[in-house]
């Protein structure tokens, strides 16, 4: 392991957030006219997309959102569950967003060199393994301000060099959800300056 990598493992550094039962999310229409990913036979909705098999298969159809609650939160007037509905939304963006880099690693294999892409699969595998044992912490995770951002950058970048560096921000990302979710992991990563952000 070179200066600039670092050894992340959950050990004493983080513990699951209070109110994390390790239930999946709620289900349930997806407000504000998101497309929600259609979850596979077995797995919760809001779920990941796999990144086994045809994963730009099974989108559905946009809920409609709630008239009263959009009422609501427009008056700063919310009701119980209206803010819900919101996180809801932004959640089912994240894994539309996920799905589609998904879908262009795998519609364009050579958008990056293979260990780029071979990174990237061992650090989506992380994430899986997360959100299977503690599905709540992975959804936190992606909830994440600066993950939105990095998915925008990424499904943008060019290939090659500019959509490999983005493509390495997943790293950090798997690990904080592996950090989150408690389960025994190691993993190297890149600590430019010798600092290393975990959303």
């Amino acid at each position: 392991m070179t200066p600039d990598d670092t050894h992340a493992h959950p050990a004493g550094e983080r513990s699951p957030r209070p109110g994390e039962d390790g239930a999946g999310p709620p289900a349930g229409a997806t407000p504000l006219g998101v497309v929600p990913v259609a979850p596979r036979p077995g797995e919760a909705p809001g779920a990941l997309p796999r990144s086994g098999g045809p994963v730009a298969a099974g989108v559905s159809e946009p809920g409609r959102p709630d008239a009263g609650a959009l009422g609501r939160l427009a008056c700063t007037r919310s009701a119980p569950g209206d803010v819900a509905l919101l996180l809801d939304g932004a959640h089912s963006r994240r894994l539309v967003l996920l799905k589609s880099l998904l879908t262009r690693l795998e519609r364009r294999p050579d958008a990056v060199p293979a260990d780029v892409r071979e990174r990237f699969e061992a650090h989506w595998r992380l994430l899986e393994r997360a959100e299977a044992q503690h599905p709540r912490a992975v959804r936190d995770t992606l909830g994440y301000p600066s993950v939105g951002t990095w998915l925008t950058r990424a499904l943008t970048a060019p290939d090659g060099d500019a959509l490999a560096r983005c493509l390495g921000h997943l790293g950090p990302l798997a690990a904080a959800a592996a950090l989150r979710a408690g389960g025994p992991f190691a993993l190297d990563l890149p600590a430019p300056a010798g600092r290393l952000v975990l959303p």
